[in-house]
């Protein structure tokens, strides 16, 4: 992908999660159309089997899984899977960063509080709901930075495409565990997406040599392995 495919998707993620976040801060009645689609899909009666591989999902589908996946490609990678495992933890920091900075200035409660407020309806609780602001997800952000940076830079299409399967497991158990508005997610996703472009993009054009002198350090103590990602 070159750099001006780069920076326009990575604006457009943008885009997305500045209306939306307008939307949310703005509009009351969005705020309840919101609550009404959540409690639509918590609702939902998808069977024992897949609602726990949905909470597993939620529970450990985010740092559980994504820290194993770069470590395994930072210690038994080949040197480009080891160089795109170094942008990967890179982009990974910094959509922390960013999701919390987002979360602490549009300050939404979560799906349970506006509910107290408003009424309308009855949750399925599964499992203890956090407390925290809402929007964005952070669990939408970080597995979508992992998904579109393996999309964007593996070359292993079918690996990339199992990991953002997980990411969208990930995403949908958000909502259907009364975590998070629908909207949370896909803002989530959205900034996720800009983040891992932009970071890709910034990684190309500035950090590439010290990008090179982290990996040449990694191959001297694991050597360079046999996994091509």
């Amino acid at each position: 992908m070159n750099d001006r495919r780069l920076a326009l998707l990575s604006g457009l993620g943008l885009a997305v999660f500045v209306v939306l976040a307008a939307a949310v801060k703005a509009s009351p009645a969005f705020a309840e159309a919101d609550l009404g689609a959540a409690l639509w899909v918590n609702n939902l009666d998808l069977g024992g089997a897949a609602s726990s591989l949905l909470i597993a999902a939620s529970l450990y589908g985010r740092e559980y899984f994504w820290i194993p996946v770069a470590a395994i490609m930072l210690a038994f990678g080949d040197r480009r899977t080891k160089l795109v495992a170094v942008g990967l933890c890179g982009v990974f920091l910094g959509g922390i960063v960013v999701g919390e900075v987002a979360k602490a200035i549009v300050a939404r409660g979560r799906p349970d509080e506006l509910l107290a407020a408003v009424g309308g309806g009855t949750p399925v609780v599964r499992i203890p709901l956090d407390t925290d602001f809402s929007f964005p997800s952070g669990h939408a952000v970080i597995v979508s930075i992992g998904a579109v940076y393996a999309l964007a830079t593996f070359r292993r299409k079918w690996v990339a495409s199992l990991l953002t399967v997980e990411a969208a497991v990930v995403c949908f158990s958000r909502v259907y565990l009364f975590e998070h508005f629908p909207t949370d997610v896909v803002a989530g996703v959205a900034l996720g997406s800009a983040v891992a472009l932009i970071g890709l993009l910034v990684g190309r054009r500035y950090l590439r040599g010290a990008a090179d002198r982290v990996v040449d350090l990694l191959v001297k103590v694991f050597r360079d392995g046999p996994l091509r990602l």
